[in-house]
């Protein structure tokens, strides 16, 4: 009989750096550093995102979070400007000065069910105005399987 295989989750809030949120601008996009799956071992990810609106924000803005991929070790990623990511989020965030969290809790159902090797997180903020000067924050969570 073979060995049964649990879902084994690893260390909670996981920083993930957010830096590039502060003051984005309406309509820009922020590169978020590389989560490099390969090394990390994670079957799957699961990602918070807390970002803190500005001031005067439309009644109608949103945040887009976008995956890119590298097959290439992390030499190259799409293009940043390039709208044809994979869409694996969109927070709300129509009011000023108040703090927004999105729970993304897959990626891998982002990529049909297999990690890339290597993964960069986008923030396209649709509010209308620019984003706080420094109140975000992410996390993570990997997601492993270990035999028994």
């Amino acid at each position: 009989m073979a060995n049964p295989i649990k879902t084994e989750f690893g260390t909670t809030n996981q920083a993930y750096v957010v830096t590039a949120l502060n003051s984005l601008a309406d309509g820009s996009i922020a590169v978020l550093p590389e989560l490099n799956i390969e090394a990390l071992l994670h079957l799957d990810i699961k990602l918070m995102l807390e970002i803190t609106t500005g001031t005067s924000v439309d009644s109608d803005g949103v945040i887009r979070i976008f995956a890119i991929s590298s097959v290439d070790e992390g030499t190259t990623y799409p293009d940043s400007a390039n709208y044809e990511h994979t869409l694996i989020g969109i927070m709300n965030a129509n009011a000023d000065s108040t703090e927004f969290r999105k729970d993304i809790l897959s990626l891998v159902r982002a990529y049909g069910g297999k990690m890339p090797p290597r993964i960069k997180i986008l923030v396209k903020n649709e509010t209308g105005a620019a984003l706080h000067a420094s109140a975000h924050e992410g996390t993570y969570q990997g997601v492993q399987e270990q035999v028994v």
